[in-house]
């Protein structure tokens, strides 16, 4: 399998992908297969898996709260730049992730929310996940609950903070492979 994670810091989000031997590349601003800032990034490249999770600082509930969505507009240079890149390569499957905040209101509601302490994280962590793949069963069984305490603040490293729980990467790993397996390609 060919897996892409864009607009990624640590690769966390791939990792049981690299593990099980798939063909992994990454893109980031540093440390990273591919350096570059994704809105500069086009391939034609395909990809049976892609996941995107532009910064939340952006669309972060917090802002909400504070008001600062009554006097401006989001940048979503990003956003529109992951969904130029799904458009350009047409990947078998792909998500973009980005936690429960102000996306939902613009881009649309999303495929699926999750909560990161399902599968490991060390708060709840609400996300949205929107995706071409409709029903994502591995990723609402019961057999992933881990923790769900919104009490732990955890690290202060935004870097740390965004990493996605190991248990998350094996069940999108797990759900692609099952649909390869079976034909299930929506582009095809």
């Amino acid at each position: 399998m060919k897996a892409f994670s864009g607009c990624t810091e640590t690769g966390s989000e791939l990792i049981y992908f690299k593990e099980c031997g798939h063909d992994v590349t990454t893109l980031g601003l540093k440390g990273t297969d591919i350096v570059c800032d994704i809105r500069d990034f086009h391939t034609t490249d395909h990809y049976n898996f892609m996941i995107f999770h532009p910064p939340c600082t952006e669309f972060s509930k917090a802002n909400y709260r504070l008001g600062k969505f009554k006097d401006r507009r989001p940048d979503m240079t990003i956003v529109n730049a992951c969904l130029r890149i799904i458009e350009e390569s047409r990947p078998d499957y792909w998500i973009l992730e980005n936690p429960v905040g102000m996306l939902r209101h613009i881009i649309g509601m999303p495929t699926l929310t999750i909560n990161y302490g399902e599968f490991g994280h060390y708060c709840k962590k609400p996300t949205d996940l929107w995706s071409n793949m409709l029903d994502m069963e591995l990723l609402k069984s019961t057999n992933w609950i881990k923790n769900s305490s919104d009490f732990d603040r955890g690290p202060s490293s935004s870097k740390k903070r965004s990493m996605l729980p190991y248990d998350l990467s094996k069940a999108f790993c797990l759900e692609v492979e099952k649909r390869l397996d079976t034909n299930q390609y929506l582009y095809k």
